[in-house]
């Protein structure tokens, strides 16, 4: 599926972080130039990924499911507030790392008794200052028309013990039961938001070719990006490996690259050129 390159000077070996592969653009090539660039995630694909999957046996029967905690609650993305859900909806869940919450620069915002009753207001999350990786969330939320995101420090009332030991003891039903995760695989803390949502960490330049055998692209190996997970400090999180193995749809953005990963397939950008399953 893809070529990859070393370079040996006969001393040392390295390998190159660009590779080829096959692929079958969606578009005609003869108007577009051989070199382009990729400056963002174009969440088209992650729309697209989803409605694939959603054919995929992934998800139990509604029968099957287990409940939700007691007093489980969802950022609502459109009303802007906490809501306690009466009945089962749709929601995303994000899996992130708080960082060191006692600097000036990522200060987090977390849902507690003294602010419960008002989040519950609708434009409450307005007027408080959010991390940016939670306020991409929110946004993704909007872009692929989910109305609902679970969030750890917004769900969970924080200073409520009684409250902490139910949520966290139901967190295989809140993460197995998410229509899809957020994993943010990239950054030491919650105001590292989810690149390359927004904007890539390096902008990705590609290079198409068409020969008799087929269309060809050389760009940033997928395979290569993806090592970034194993180097995050996502990745190292104890509980984190928890989030992952429980959902049954994670998305994640490491900074240069996203990857869609469900129970039947593994998907990367493909700028629109036809090579996403990996």
């Amino acid at each position: 599926h893809e070529l990859q390159f070393y370079l040996d000077d006969g001393e040392n070996s390295r390998r190159l972080d660009y590779s080829i592969r096959h692929c079958k653009p969606t578009a005609p090539l003869h108007h577009s130039p051989p070199i382009q660039e990729s400056k963002q995630f174009d969440v088209k694909e992650l729309i697209g990924w989803l409605e694939v999957c959603q054919k995929h046996p992934c998800f139990p029967a509604d029968e099957l499911l287990h409940s939700l905690p007691d007093h489980f609650r969802v950022v609502d993305v459109k009303s802007s507030c906490i809501f306690q859900p009466q009945e089962r909806v749709d929601y995303c869940a994000l899996s992130y790392v708080w960082g060191d919450n006692e600097t000036d620069n990522n200060r987090l915002f977390k849902l507690k008794s003294s602010n419960e009753k008002q989040a519950e207001v609708p434009g409450f999350l307005d007027t408080v200052t959010l991390p940016q990786t939670i306020v991409d969330a929110i946004d993704i939320c909007q872009d692929i028309g989910c109305l609902y995101l679970w969030v750890d420090s917004l769900c969970i009332v924080q200073d409520d013990d009684e409250n902490k030991d139910t949520q966290i003891a139901s967190m295989a039903e809140v993460y197995s039961q998410s229509l899809v995760t957020f994993i943010a695989a990239t950054g030491i803390d919650s105001n590292a938001g989810l690149a390359p949502y927004r904007g890539r960490n390096s902008v990705i330049p590609y290079l198409l070719r068409t020969i008799p055998y087929g269309t060809f692209v050389a760009s940033l190996s997928p395979q290569i990006a993806a090592q970034e997970i194993a180097t995050s400090t996502w990745a190292s999180r104890g509980w984190t490996l928890q989030e992952y193995a429980l959902a049954r749809r994670v998305l994640f953005f490491t900074g240069s690259y996203a990857f869609l990963r469900c129970k039947e397939s593994l998907r990367c950008e493909d700028f629109g050129l036809g090579f996403s399953n990996c």
